[in-house]
Order: C-alpha cells, then structure tokens, then sequence
C-alpha cells in the first residue's frame, strides 16, 4: 500500500529540521522518503540545532542556545552553523539540561547528600529507593527521560536552598562550558529556547 500525504497543492519546499539529523546518512535518507512523497518539492534535512539558531537569529550572528531534556550551543553566523559545542548526551555532558539536573539528584540521594527533609519527600513522592534508580538508569529504555523527569520537581521547589543551588550551578556549568567558551560571546546575542529558559532567566537575576 502506498501512503502519501493529503494536501490541497504540492509543496515547492520542504525544510525539517529534527533531533538525530546530524549524520549525512540520516539527512539522505529523510530527503529521499519525503522527495518521494511530496513529488518535485525541494527537500531541506538539517539538525535542530540549525532550526533554532535560523529561528532566533533569523539572518544576524549569534549564539543558539536549547534547554530541554539534553542542551546544546551553537555559534552561527547569520545562515548556517560555524562551531557546535555540545550535544553529547546525559553521559558525556547535556549541563543545564532537564537530564543533568536528574542525574545530578539522584546522584546526591544515593550518596546521602540530599538534606534528610528532602529526601523523605523524594521518596514518597517518587518511591525512590536504590533499587529503583539503577534500574531506571541501566536497565530500563530512555534513561535521560527518566532522568529528566525529576527537573520539574527540582524547579517547582527552587524555594528550598538545596534545588536552587542544584539548578543554578547547572545553568552555570551550561554558560561556561556550552556560551562564554566563544569570544563572541560577549558581544553578540545569546539566544536560548526549550523548555527551561524562562527558569534559567529567573534563577540567574535572583543571585
């Protein structure tokens, strides 16, 4: 059976820009599918990276920024992206992320560094035991969501000492390892989008 997409006229272009189009292989492949689909239409296959940065920063130089489960930071000059610093995953990096702030929870509850307070409300609100964390992290599917999971709640009760200082120093590691590594950072804009820029702002003007 042959599936093709419902629209009134064929598109003259087509750009998409997603998450795991980094490699040459991937782009061809989803340029190929919608080439076949969408007949005579232009097809454009770049990360999302490039999406974000063309969004924010429309035609100007500038450095993107994305804040979501996983994080990332580009340098780009007005059309396309010069330097990619970042986008390694939880395990390689990800700071400021939803996932890093996760792991760096669960990593302090295991070691006892969580105030005791805290932790008694962790785990009524989360079942968290051992047991539980390690299998989630090792053996389940889709760890940095599971770790990314707990950033609401991190967020949520940025009142509390502990969770403020967790996020803050994760929005700092973010800016000195993934923004002011670049020279131009201090003169051209920084641009940021997902899902805890808002937050990231707030945390950041409260010091």
């Amino acid at each position: 059976m042959q599936v093709r997409a419902q629209s009134p006229q064929s598109p003259e272009a087509i750009f998409y820009y997603g998450a795991g189009c980094k490699s040459e292989a991937m782009q061809q492949r989803l340029v190929q599918l919608m080439s076949h689909i969408f007949e005579g239409a232009r097809v454009e296959v770049n990360t999302d990276l490039l999406g974000t940065a063309r969004a924010l920063c429309q035609r100007s130089p500038g450095i993107a920024c994305i804040l979501g489960t996983g994080s990332n930071a580009c340098l780009y000059d007005g059309n396309a992206i010069v330097s990619n610093i970042g986008g390694w995953g939880y395990v390689l990096g990800d700071e400021g992320s939803g996932a890093a702030m996760g792991k760096q929870l669960l990593a302090d509850y295991l070691s006892g560094l969580v105030p005791a307070d805290l932790k008694g409300e962790l785990e009524t609100t989360f079942q968290l035991s051992h047991d539980f964390i390690i299998d989630s992290v090792y053996r389940q599917p889709k760890p940095s969501r599971f770790l990314a999971s707990f950033a609401p709640y991190i967020l949520s009760h940025a009142d509390e000492s502990y969770f403020h200082k967790l996020a803050y120093d994760q929005f700092v590691l973010f800016l000195t390892q993934y923004v002011s590594i670049y020279p131009q950072s201090a003169q051209w804009p920084v641009h940021l989008r997902g899902r805890w820029p808002g937050i990231f702002g707030r945390f950041w003007w409260r010091q």
